[in-house]
């Protein structure tokens, strides 16, 4: 493995880590913390290792530079470096992938207009210059229409948009050629990883499994609460409530105007049935809280909760010891403990693996998604597979160093070609290399010649490493994986040689240990299946003989004594088989003897409960009783005779049934303490005694009864009728690409009803569709309304009618906008709500007036004002100005300059307008022309009065001038 050390901006190769090559740079990453580690939950992955700072290329690990390698699947990876920890005498380099640039950026919240496809959501939050695109794409036709209301990372919304296409998973990927990326993408997987059936086992691959049973936190039925509504008042939270929600597989759903999931299977498994109890009571409920602002990934994520807490607590914590290079992210691998009380046979999921690229250390994993199952390994492969527990190597660390002569004198790490000595030793439990040429001796090797002294030619001689299966060079390689034995030597060729003789071996393993396991090994007895015995056997050994058809028909033994060792035909003990299919001619002759059979059985029911119980055979009947062992006096029986088949489950001692069915040639039946499905030649029926609910379906009618709800159906030849309300739904069902159950989506198209139970001659008819009526009249129309939001139409939604004195009535439950059709789209003329008129138009009288209520019949409290209209006017400032054409409530109007008033400036004439939800100031304009004719009013009055002092002054003046 090497590790290629990047210039972070000219992409240049600085160095090349690597713990194979002879004189490149080791590194370590088998620290605590070390090693590549990727997670499933967040798609990143971190790099973490360390370098002695003795060697040159350690300078080049500094922050910003990049580190490239290919790792065990051979997938190119590219990171970047982090953290840098300086010590005494290391580095440790912390890196993450490439993808910072998606965990930097901030999206807006979106709602889509239709369905898309998961890759067109991808490619709209990715950054226009990310570098990204859709690679793999398993799930390239599926589509959904998503909303998000928050902003979140680009990382966050794609692990989002994931999610909303049945928790898909995403992953990112390079591609690179030299030191360049070449490509990047994002690649869509159903799942990431596969059941690839590998089995991780106690005392060999796994140290120790750690399990918990825990119902503290047990739970059927979970409260979605989601983030705040942005801009609630309120302070309202996100609730799943608006609509019906249902997972793909039907398990869990969520009814309309209900803010809990229900899980449907272990619901009712955990409730207690008490007589009259409803559908969704008894559920077992707790508050799940998830801050978002998307009610479809609210409930996705209540669903995936309440997947886990409704099985209850079972947590496992498994200490890895071996992990396979085969393993990867996502796999499902089975965990097995033999020696578990009972037995503890798992599947689970690697959610967060960790690999040591350095070849030192042990790869490690986190696990989750734990499902417990039976064992169905046989005994006899659990006494081989015991007998190789111990048969596992620890690979030792590698120590080189370089020296001037055999003793160690001019000791160094670093390769120089000055150095003419080598030593390699492999030291168990010590990753870091001494420094004491003490630790060396025996063990250096000449790797160059002396330049022509003392007769030698002054070749140039190289270093050679390879590596063999024994001290003698047995099955020499260049590679040394699975090469117990290391081979020093040198020549005067840069290739090394094949040839053994030239080199000088050492056990890479510690030797005692080494010993030990060939020892166990060597004592475990080999199984032989064939028509020849086998040669060379020792003590121990089984020979299963075949004959020329495959027939087993013989087993045998090898037995030393005294030195004398001889084939020896052994039994097979009847309880140690464990026979699937017998064939046979003659068993004690040519049939079996006997009336009757019996066999002891344990297992679980169709809801996992263990049971315990005995299967007979005998007088024609076949017959299944057991019984709950956790659940004291509640049994079961199962009879299958030429009668029929029956099965009856209890629930308590005295033998009443709760759950059963019967079949014979006549009917069937379906019963529990809830329901009794019913199935004869005739007709097939359903009666829900709790809910008090009957359904009838016979060759010519179909009935159905709710005695609580007071509902009623029957549809037949002679038509449908229906009890209080009749709806007509129009249904899609969407079957998975990849197979499994089809989801079902509703629009209802029609209902019709009456809204009092007690006066149903009140009935009304909604339609919730399109009606084309291809140019007929509608006649006899009473009232017509329209549907108001999500809800069902009341007598107060939307409508037109006509009055008893024949005036058309057009109302709208929250207002009625009047609008003119431009080129097909509509243009707003008048606005009205409870609260005001809004004109958007110009409006022409065509010379009529606009008139006001000013009686003083419809007034109290009447007096002269004390407003003096001039010092109001004193305080009014005129303005030219335009209307802003980038604001959205000025669409239409005229963009030339503008003569009046600023609201802002005149308090005594503004008001927030009734009309408006966005609060802008309006003019009142009613206001304004009583202002206007006060103030001449006044103005009048003060006219008359100077006309009067004036008429007085010309008389005085005339006086004074002596004029008549």
């Amino acid at each position: 493995m090497q590790l290629i050390i990047i210039d972070r901006q000219s992409k240049k190769v600085l160095d090349v880590l690597s713990n194979e090559a002879p004189f490149a740079t080791p590194f370590d990453d088998s620290f605590s913390g070390g090693g590549l580690t990727d997670s499933l939950e967040t798609g990143m992955a971190t790099y973490s290792f360390e370098v002695l700072k003795k060697y040159a290329a350690a300078d080049h690990l500094v922050k910003g530079n990049e580190i490239a390698f290919r790792d065990k699947k051979g997938q190119d990876r590219l990171f970047q470096i982090l953290i840098v920890e300086s010590e005494h005498d290391k580095k440790v380099i912390h890196c993450v992938d490439t993808n910072l640039t998606l965990n930097n950026t901030i999206v807006r919240p979106y709602e889509a207009e239709k369905d898309y496809r998961i890759a067109d959501y991808i490619n709209r939050f990715l950054p226009s210059k990310s570098g990204f695109s859709i690679g793999i794409n398993e799930i390239p036709h599926l589509s959904r229409k998503l909303v998000w209301e928050g902003h979140e990372t680009v990382t966050k919304r794609l692990r989002s948009v994931a999610t909303q296409f049945d928790n898909a998973y995403i992953g990112f990927r390079v591609v690179m050629q030299g030191s360049q990326v070449t490509a990047r993408f994002i690649d869509i997987y159903k799942r990431r990883g596969k059941s690839i059936g590998t089995t991780l086992e106690y005392s060999k691959e796994v140290n120790n499994i750690y399990k918990t049973e825990d119902l503290s936190e047990l739970a059927t039925a979970l409260i979605g609460i989601g983030g705040m509504k942005e801009g609630s008042e309120d302070q309202e939270s996100i609730t799943f409530k608006d609509r019906h929600y249902q997972s793909a597989d039907n398990r869990f759903v969520s009814p309309a105007g209900d803010d809990r999931v229900y899980d449907l299977i272990m619901g009712p498994y955990w409730k207690e049935n008490k007589p009259g109890m409803q559908t969704y009571e008894g559920y077992i409920e707790r508050v799940f809280e998830y801050d978002t602002q998307s009610p479809q990934e609210l409930f996705n994520r209540a669903v995936n909760r309440l997947a886990e807490l409704s099985q209850g607590a079972n947590t496992y914590e498994v200490d890895v010891a071996l992990l396979d290079d085969d393993i990867a992210l996502g796999d499902t691998v089975r965990i097995v403990d033999h020696d578990y009380q009972p037995e503890l046979f798992l599947e689970a999921d690697v959610l967060e693996l960790t690999q040591h690229l350095s070849n030192k250390g042990r790869n490690t994993a986190v696990f989750g998604n734990f499902i417990e199952k039976e064992s169905k390994i046989d005994a006899a492969l659990r006494m081989a597979q015991e007998a190789m527990k111990q048969t596992q190597l620890q690979a030792l660390y590698e120590w080189r160093a370089y020296a001037d002569d055999d003793q160690g004198n001019g000791f160094t790490h670093r390769y120089s070609e000055n150095k003419e000595y080598m030593a390699i030793l492999f030291v168990r439990n010590k990753p870091v290399p001494s420094d004491d040429p003490a630790d060396y001796l025996g063990h250096w090797t000449k790797i160059r010649g002396s330049n022509g002294i003392d007769g030698d030619d002054g070749k140039t001689y190289y270093p050679w490493v390879v590596f063999a299966d024994d001290a003698n060079g047995k099955n020499i390689s260049l590679d040394g994986n699975g090469k117990p034995y290391v081979g020093i030597g040198n020549g005067t060729n840069p290739v090394p040689s094949t040839n053994p003789a030239d080199y000088k071996f050492q056990l890479r393993y510690d030797q005692e240990l080494y010993k030990q396991v060939q020892d166990q090994i060597d004592s475990v007895p080999v199984v032989t299946v064939g028509t020849i015995r086998p040669e060379n056997p020792k003590h121990g050994d089984q020979f299963w003989q075949q004959d020329s058809e495959g027939a087993l028909t013989g087993y045998f033994k090898y037995v030393v004594k005294d030195s004398i060792g001889t084939w020896e035909p052994q039994m097979v003990d009847q309880a140690l088989l464990n026979i699937y299919e017998l064939n046979a001619v003659n068993i004690n002759g040519s049939v079996i003897n006997g009336s009757k059979f019996t066999s002891e059985f344990t297992g679980t029911d169709d809801y996992g409960r263990p049971i315990n119980g005995v299967l007979s055979i005998d007088g024609g009947v076949i017959k299944s009783d057991y019984l709950y062992p956790n659940e004291p006096g509640r049994t079961g029986l199962m009879r299958l005779s030429h009668e029929g088949l029956a099965s009856v489950v209890s629930r308590d001692g005295q033998g009443t049934a709760n759950a059963g069915f019967n079949l014979n040639t006549v009917a069937m039946r379906i019963y529990s303490d809830q329901y009794d499905v019913n199935l004869s030649k005739t007709n097939l029926s359903l009666v829900d005694s709790i809910a008090l609910r009957e359904a009838t379906l016979a060759y010519d009618k179909l009935t159905l009864l709710d005695k609580a709800g007071k509902k009623y159906f029957k549809g037949g030849f002679e038509g449908i009728s229906v009890e209080q309300r009749l709806g007509i739904s129009l249904t899609k069902m969407t079957v998975p690409a990849g197979g499994g159950l089809p989801s079902i989506q509703a629009w209802e198209v029609l209902s019709a009803g009456f809204n009092d139970y007690n006066n149903p001659s009140e009935t009304w008819m909604d339609i919730k569709a399109k009606i084309n009526l291809q140019n007929n009249w509608m006649n006899n129309l009473n009232v017509l309304n329209f549907k108001n939001g999500n809800s069902n139409v009341s007598s107060t939604g939307s409508r037109i009618y006509v009055t008893n004195d024949n005036h058309l009535v057009v109302g709208g439950n929250w207002g009625t906008y009047l609008v003119a059709f431009n080129t097909g789209s509509p243009v707003t003329v008048l606005h009205a709500d409870r609260n005001a008129l809004q004109a958007y138009k110009n409006l022409n009288m065509n010379g009529y007036s606009i008139t006001n209520q000013s009686d003083i019949r419809l007034k109290k409290n009447v007096k002269p004002t004390d407003i003096d209209p001039l010092k109001e006017f004193e305080r009014i400032e005129f303005y030219d100005f335009e209307w802003d054409p980038e604001h959205p409530r000025n669409e239409g109007k005229s963009t030339e300059k503008q003569y009046g008033l600023i609201a802002q400036y005149v308090p005594f004439l503004s008001e927030h307008s009734s009309f408006e939800t966005d609060n802008y100031l309006v003019i009142n304009q009613m206001k304004q022309m009583n202002l206007t004719s006060h103030a001449v009013k006044v103005l009048i009055s003060r006219n008359e009065e100077l006309e009067v002092r004036l008429a007085e002054l010309e008389e005085k003046m005339n006086k004074l001038l002596g004029i008549e």
